[in-house]
């Protein structure tokens, strides 16, 4: 299912590009340029291998409780039909949003629950630095989504369970 995830993405990105510069530039309010759309891209990109590791984190049966309920109210918001980006009107850019959820959570399993790097793929570890460099780019575009979903992560983190009720 992440391939054909990871197929449509990058299906999104070859046939709708000139949508995606639309509304990229649209929310910059000002000059695009090849960095900030390559950036964009690479973290909406990031999505399909932050999701295998969720879902590894999820099923692992030794993993602490916290953690695979906190992994699978993120795959739960990601697998919800409504969210705060429409990927029906805003093609690839409208991942943007499930990207930073998956991206977050993967960065504060790994800050929280975590902590012994020896234990981690060569793999692993590059998508932590390379999901470290790029988590500010939908801060930058989408800031009052990221604020909401980052208070929605509080609340998941608190144990409370996933509600979708306040969204789209």
């Amino acid at each position: 299912m992440l391939e054909v995830l990871a197929h449509q993405l990058r299906q999104l990105a070859d046939e709708r590009e000139e949508e995606f510069r639309t509304v990229l530039k649209n929310r910059i309010k000002g000059s695009l340029t090849e960095e900030q759309v390559k950036a964009t891209k690479e973290f909406i990109f990031l999505l399909p291998p932050v999701l295998r590791y969720l879902s590894a984190y999820w099923n692992d049966k030794s993993a602490p409780r916290e953690l695979r309920r906190f992994s699978s109210n993120i795959i739960a918001y990601i697998y919800h039909p409504h969210d705060y980006l429409a990927e029906e009107e805003l093609g690839l850019f409208g991942y943007l949003d499930d990207a930073y959820v998956a991206v977050s959570a993967f960065l504060k399993i790994q800050e929280t629950y975590l902590k012994d790097w020896q234990e981690k793929s060569r793999e692993e570890l590059q998508l932590v630095e390379r999901a470290r460099e790029l988590i500010s780019v939908p801060r930058v575009l989408i800031p009052n989504v990221t604020d909401r979903l980052d208070k929605l992560f509080e609340s998941w983190e608190d144990g409370k369970s996933v509600d979708f009720s306040n969204e789209s």
